[in-house]
């Protein structure tokens, strides 16, 4: 069972393979943490290079995260997440610098070129997929854990999540996820 990051509906693809019964969690106005809830949903957009995905869970009466594409290094954040699968926890990060680096992707079959957001804090395996909340919106979605540098990670910055949401918001047929390499 995968996790759903916020109301805005990405995650990240490899958590997902092809669960229809998902973990949902639910944020109060500041972007903290609320509850956490099952719900049914359906896959209907991926992107391997990125690592996310837009899952439908039906419908909600509360608005969805905003995003901010305005992030400066230095800046307090925090990442809400599930470190080492554990409980639902909120983790202090500050917003490093905006990096571009060759990776590859889920399926280990191409390269690109990636933009990404440095994160100074304590990212553990479980976090990946979960948002990087400044002042109550979506800055970015962590996607890695350093391995050479034990207090940093990266996020896949929110303009790259919102070019792919907006793309792909319309969608409603579900996908089959595939089979994950990670």
């Amino acid at each position: 069972v995968g996790k759903c990051l916020f109301a805005c509906r990405a995650i990240h693809e490899h958590a997902l393979q092809d669960a229809d019964l998902f973990v949902r969690d639910l944020f109060r106005e500041d972007g903290l943490p609320r509850i956490a809830v099952f719900v049914h949903s359906s896959v209907t957009a991926l992107d391997p290079s990125n690592d996310l995905a837009v899952v439908r869970v039906g419908t909600d009466d509360r608005p969805p995260l905003s995003f901010t594409v305005t992030a400066s290094p230095g800046v307090a954040a925090a990442v809400v997440g599930y470190p080492r699968n554990g409980d639902l926890s909120v983790s202090p990060v500050a917003l490093g610098d905006s990096l571009t680096a060759q990776s590859r992707n889920i399926y280990n079959n191409a390269t690109f070129s990636r933009s990404m957001l440095a994160l100074a804090g304590d990212i553990q395996p479980g976090h990946s997929g979960s948002p990087v909340v400044m002042g109550g919106r979506v800055a970015g979605v962590v996607f890695s854990k350093s391995l050479s540098q034990r207090h940093t990670g990266y996020a896949i910055p929110a303009s790259v999540a919102l070019t792919f949401l907006r793309a792909h918001l319309s969608n409603v047929s579900p996908i089959a996820t595939g089979a994950c390499l990670r």
